[in-house]
Order: C-alpha cells, then structure tokens, then sequence
C-alpha cells in the first residue's frame, strides 16, 4: 500500500548495522494528526539519497510504501518518492 503526503523533511541519518548501511530520513508530516515520522530508503536508492539532502528543511511531497511483516508482527514504512512541494 503506498501513503501520499506533504511536509517538511526535517533531515537525513545513517546507521551502519552489523551487515548493511540503513538510511532514513524524519518527515514533519501534516493532516488531521501532525507530527514527526522516521522513514526508511530502500538499498539502491542513491538519487533518492541524493534528492534528500538537497530538500533538507524544504517542505515535500512524499510517497510512502507501508511494507507489512507478519512473521515479525512489524510494519516497515520506505521512502518511494520525494518532490519540493
């Protein structure tokens, strides 16, 4: 299922785990709810990467893959899409 969404993308971070890099950016999202959300990107995403750092602190439009996981009863939200708003 993919969520559409506008805010701010407040920033980018980094964490290297024990056998890959992880990325995820932090969005302010707006609606009837706000508040902050941290959102992963997907492995070989370098030009979404890329886009996120340009649009650090700018008001975005974002789409969000949610990526359930029953066998570990977690769901994963990825970063898909990113525009200046």
């Amino acid at each position: 299922m993919k969520l559409y969404g506008e805010g701010i993308l407040l920033g980018y971070s980094e964490r290297q785990g024990k056998e890959r890099l992880f990325r995820s950016v932090d969005l302010y999202l707006e609606g009837q709810e706000p508040g902050t959300m941290k959102v992963g990107i997907p492995d070989g995403s370098a030009g979404l990467v890329q886009t996120c750092q340009a649009l650090k602190q700018k008001a975005v439009k974002v789409t969000v893959e949610v990526r359930p996981v029953p066998k570990l009863g977690m769901t994963f939200f990825d970063l898909v899409a990113v525009e200046a708003a």
